[in-house]
């Protein structure tokens, strides 16, 4: 009785926690943060469920979305991402797991967003130079996670982060945390993380040097005096995410699984994820979701005369995913996502999982 009424506590508590985190607000500050890349949700698992993944935490992409879900994992893992994403943008991911050392998990990352080759043009020359550029983005992390008790796990991840463009390029540094609190009740839990909270990043590179006159008043003086260009520093996309994941149905035929989270960044608005996870065989599963509700159309679902938002682009994301099976040598998941971004059109997401 007692681990009932704790359950049911803690689940109350998890619902507040994602409703009071999510108010619907009316400003935002986007645009204001470097590194914008670190905020793209991975794993075509995740994506179809619409991105609430925080405490469901239990496949690579979880390096991602909440560290401290690694600790549990028993088995080796890889995942690999491929996706062409908005504008042909090439956005690619590799997770790895290692269970066993120095008593927890060890993790490690890359994430690669890969804008092309564009021509460079001016104000003279907008057909092009024939002269081309390449803009790239790149974080490497690496995780760490344990188990403090049988049902409370936290972990971390340190990232170095480098955006590219042409000759000018800004690094910079970040940790990611995260917990998850598994229950009993319904094979429940509850995940929190905060990502991205690190140094701040600033363009550096050939482009920015210049020559300059001290004073134009003056005659005989160096009209070419070397400078370089000061450019702001920008803070990282800092993120706060707060889930919970439970078992919607129990049943042999069709088990299925909630997940909801609640997001606060520091460069937009808070918004709800909600995701359904279905498995009809064993080796299938199928997924919907929705990401970037705000509360007020959560509201308006429900018939209660809100308006929408007219910020949100699209939202809706499905997939379904293929386990295969060869005993003694690899267990093997393929999964497919698509997402809608409304005018911006739809992507898609192919992810490939070893489990050794």
């Amino acid at each position: 009785m007692m681990d009932l009424r704790a359950s049911a506590a803690a689940a109350g508590l998890g619902f507040w926690l994602l409703i009071s985190a999510s108010p619907a607000l009316s400003q935002t500050n986007v645009g204001t943060t470097a590194a914008p890349f670190l905020t793209l949700g991975v794993g075509a698992r995740a994506t179809g469920m619409g991105g609430a993944f925080v405490a469901q935490a239990d496949d690579p992409s979880t390096l991602f979305w909440n560290s401290g879900g690694v600790a549990e994992f028993g088995d080796a893992q890889l995942l690999f991402q491929h996706s062409s994403w908005l504008a042909g943008i090439d956005f690619e991911y590799l997770g790895a797991i290692a269970p066993g050392v120095a008593g927890g998990v060890v993790g490690a990352s890359i994430t690669l967003l890969d804008l092309g080759e564009m021509a460079v043009t001016t104000v003279d020359e907008q057909e092009g130079t024939g002269e081309k550029f390449r803009s790239r983005d790149l974080a490497i992390g690496l995780a760490y996670a344990a188990s403090l008790t049988d049902r409370f796990s936290m972990g971390g991840q340190v990232k170095y982060i480098r955006q590219t463009i042409w000759h000018e390029a800004a690094t910079g540094w970040a940790l990611d945390v995260g917990t998850v609190y598994r229950i009993g009740w319904r094979n429940m839990s509850i995940g929190s993380s905060v990502s991205n909270f690190g140094t701040r990043m600033r363009m550096e590179g050939l482009d920015l040097r210049t020559t300059n006159d001290l004073d134009e008043q003056i005659d005989g003086n160096n009209a070419n005096t070397p400078g370089v260009l000061e450019v702001s520093r920008w803070n990282l996309p800092l993120l706060f995410r707060t889930g919970i994941a439970l078992d919607l149905l129990q049943s042999e035929l069709m088990p299925t699984r909630l997940a909801l989270d609640a997001i606060h960044p520091n460069d937009n608005t808070e918004s709800l994820n909600l995701g359904v996870e279905a498995r009809p065989a064993e080796l299938l599963a199928l997924r919907i979701g929705w990401n970037r509700l705000r509360v007020r159309n959560a509201l308006e679902s429900m018939g209660l005369d809100i308006e929408r938002d007219p910020s949100i682009e699209g939202g809706l994301t499905m997939g379904a995913g293929l386990a295969i099976d060869l005993p003694g040598v690899v267990h093997l998941a393929v999964d497919y996502a698509w997402a809608d971004y409304g005018r911006l059109d739809s992507t898609q997401f192919f992810t490939l999982g070893l489990r050794f």
